[in-house]
């Protein structure tokens, strides 16, 4: 089976079965679960019709028949070029997973230390994963993560997502990329602190793309220049699925949940029913 179909096959199962047990959830939680479910089918078909059956347009008809909006079809659209590059990246950087180890040395050693923490915690996760042996397997495990943790917010006894901090985090995740395609970055601790503070608050990956992944590549590539070329030739496309989805998400409410109940907030803010 060849990457991409390993990628459709993968979105269409989103979150992964196991998570799904009606006996032991909420209402509120197997609506959730199945939201997610046909968030991510509408993504494969995306896929599919990008990359697999070229020709064949199961979004526009969907857009015809009123059960998607045209927005809604860009940001899948968006979406799926987006993981397409991904691959490229993740490609590139699984090619160096096996020596990075020594490239982390050698920068902590020509003084660079500010976020490799980061980049360690990245490199274990991936290297005592014995179902990663390429960097399809790598995105593939990233998108996995991301849907089933998101689906996890719901059975914890409280959680919560704050869309005016996710906004944030997109202003500075896009600041930051743009500044680091252009030259402009440098790692410093001030940098380091705000990222600290920026991340703390929210799961990287709501909404669909992974902000963890992005940053992790870019502190990696600081001391890798050939994985650096790979990571600017990726920035524009993730750039602009960021703020599309960005803009997007002015409609969309902040939202809690308590004990399996989902809590919607207010359009005024500060308070949920």
């Amino acid at each position: 089976m060849n990457d991409l179909q390993k990628i459709y096959d993968t979105l269409r199962c989103l979150p992964s079965d196991e998570l799904y047990q009606p006996d032991l959830m909420t209402p509120d939680q197997k609506k959730y679960w199945l939201q997610l479910r046909s968030m991510y089918q509408l993504q494969a078909e995306a896929w599919k019709s990008h990359y697999i059956v070229k020709g064949d347009y199961p979004l526009d008809e969907k857009v015809d028949r009123g059960e998607i909006t045209e927005q809604k079809q860009a940001l899948f659209e968006l979406s799926v070029q987006e993981i397409h590059a991904r691959l490229q990246l993740f490609n590139a950087l699984y090619a160096r997973l096996k020596t990075a180890n020594t490239i982390l040395d050698i920068a902590r050693k020509g003084g660079l230390s500010c976020g490799l923490l980061i980049v360690d915690q990245m490199i274990k996760s991936v290297t005592q994963n014995t179902d990663v042996n390429s960097g399809c397997d790598l995105l593939i495990q990233s998108l996995t993560d991301d849907a089933n943790s998101d689906f996890k917010d719901s059975l914890l006894d409280y959680s919560s997502f704050s869309i005016k901090k996710w906004s944030d985090m997109c202003v500075f995740l896009t600041e930051y990329l743009e500044d680091y395609h252009l030259g402009r970055f440098s790692l410093s601790n001030k940098f380091e602190q705000e990222l600290r503070h920026k991340t703390s608050h929210l799961h990287f990956s709501k909404p669909g793309v992974t902000f963890s992944s992005l940053l992790q590549c870019s502190l990696l590539s600081l001391v890798d220049r050939d994985l650096k070329s790979e990571f600017n030739q990726y920035i524009p496309r993730v750039v602009e699925a960021v703020k599309v989805a960005s803009r997007a998400s002015r409609k969309v409410r902040s939202y809690e949940w308590h004990h399996g109940i989902l809590k919607q907030g207010c359009k005024q803010g500060g308070t949920y029913h």
